[in-house]
C-alpha cells in the first residue's frame, strides 16, 4: 500500500504543477494578445480587459470543475489499478525470480510456537532432513503455496510435523468452512485471528492448537502468547464456541472438529486491609458491648441484694 500510496502522491503532485505552469502559461497569452491588439487603449483599460476575459475563464472552469474532478479521479483509481496490476503481477514475481524467492521461504519449522528455520522449496527442506543438517529440534512444519498472481487468500498452507510429505496432494483438499468471527483473548485482551490470509489455512485435516496460536501471535502481532487463553468463534451455519487451552481445532471437508480440556480461569477474590479493620473494629465495639451489658447486670444484682 505504501508503493500506491507514493504513486498516488506523485501524480496529485505532477497534475497540480502541470495545471499550475498551463495557468501561467495562458494569462500570459492573453496579456500578450490584449497589448498587442488594443495598442491605442489605456493601460488600465487593458487591464480591465484582462481581468474580465480571466473571470470568464475561471467561471467557465469552476462550472466544469465538477466534470473534470470525477474524470481526473477516475483517470487516477483507474491509474492507481494499473500501477498495483504491475506491482503484483510483474515487479513482485520477477523479484523473487531474480532471487530465486531467497526473500519468500514457504517451508517454516517450529518448536513450541516458535521460528527457527526457513526453507525456500520443499525440495531444499526434505534434502537438509534426509542429510541430517537442520540442526534445530522443531515439533511443527508449516508449507505455504503462494498464489502466482500474488492473491494472499490464496496463499493455501499445511500445518504438519515431522511426518508431513508431499503437502502438495494436501493442498489439493481445500476445506470449505468459514468463519464469521475468530477471535484470540488472553490478558482481557481481544484479537482477531485472519486464517485466510496473509496464509490460507482452510486445508482438509490441518489443526489449530496453542503452538500453531503462539506462532501466529508472535508473527502477526509480536505478542508473546502465554498459555492462558481462548478462542471464540461462529462459523458460516451460525455454531459458536469458547475453547479455552489446552484445545484443539481440526478442520473437515465442509466444517470443523474442536475440543477443549481447559476450564476459565477463576477469579480471585482479595480482601483488601481496610475490610479486615472495619471487621476487627466490629469485633472490639461488640465485646466492649457485651462487658458494658455484664457490669450492668452486676451493679443491678448488688442493689438489689441491698435494698433486701
Amino acid at each position: 500500500m505504501n508503493f500506491v500510496t507514493n504513486i498516488a502522491d506523485f501524480t496529485i503532485d505532477v497534475a497540480s504543477f502541470i495545471g499550475n505552469v498551463s495557468y501561467q502559461w495562458i494569462d500570459i497569452v492573453f496579456m500578450s494578445g490584449i497589448f498587442i491588439i488594443h495598442l491605442d487603449k489605456s493601460y488600465d483599460d487593458k487591464m480591465k480587459i484582462h481581468d474580465s476575459i480571466m473571470n470568464e475563464c475561471n467561471s467557465w472552469c469552476k462550472n466544469k470543475y465538477n466534470d473534470i474532478c470525477y474524470e481526473v479521479g477516475w483517470k487516477t483509481c483507474e491509474l492507481i489499478t494499473h500501477c498495483k496490476q504491475f506491482h503484483n503481477k510483474i515487479i513482485i514475481p520477477s523479484f523473487h525470480n531474480l532471487t530465486s524467492n531467497y526473500f519468500k521461504p514457504c517451508v517454516f519449522l517450529i518448536r513450541h510456537g516458535i521460528e527457527v528455520m526457513a526453507f525456500t522449496s520443499w525440495d531444499q527442506y526434505e534434502t537438509c532432513k534426509n542429510e541430517n543438517t537442520i540442526n534445530q529440534e522443531y515439533d511443527t512444519v508449516l508449507y505455504t503455496q503462494y498464489d502466482v498472481e500474488e492473491d494472499s487468500k490464496k496463499n493455501y498452507t499445511v500445518i504438519g510435523d515431522h511426518n508431513l510429505n508431499s503437502p502438495d496432494s494436501n493442498l489439493k483438499h481445500k476445506s470449505n468452512v468459514s468463519f464469521i468471527i475468530f477471535q484470540l483473548t488472553t490478558e482481557g485482551t481481544k484479537y482477531d485471528i485472519s486464517l485466510k490470509e496473509p496464509m490460507n489455512f482452510f486445508i482438509k485435516d490441518n489443526t489449530l492448537n496453542y503452538p500453531f496460536f503462539k506462532w501466529y501471535m508472535k508473527r502477526i502481532y509480536n505478542i508473546e502468547l502465554s498459555e492462558c487463553f481462548s478462542i471464540n468463534y461462529m462459523t458460516g451455519d451460525m455454531s459458536i464456541a469458547n475453547l479455552h487451552n489446552p484445545f484443539y481445532i481440526k478442520f473437515n471437508d465442509d466444517g470443523v472438529t474442536s475440543f477443549s480440556s481447559g476450564k476459565p480461569k477463576e477469579s480471585i477474590v482479595v480482601l483488601h486491609e481496610d475490610n479486615e479493620d472495619n471487621e476487627d473494629k466490629e469485633d472490639n465495639e461488640d465485646k466492649e458491648d457485651n462487658e458494658d451489658k455484664e457490669d450492668n447486670e452486676d451493679n443491678e444484682d448488688k442493689e438489689d441484694v441491698d435494698m433486701e
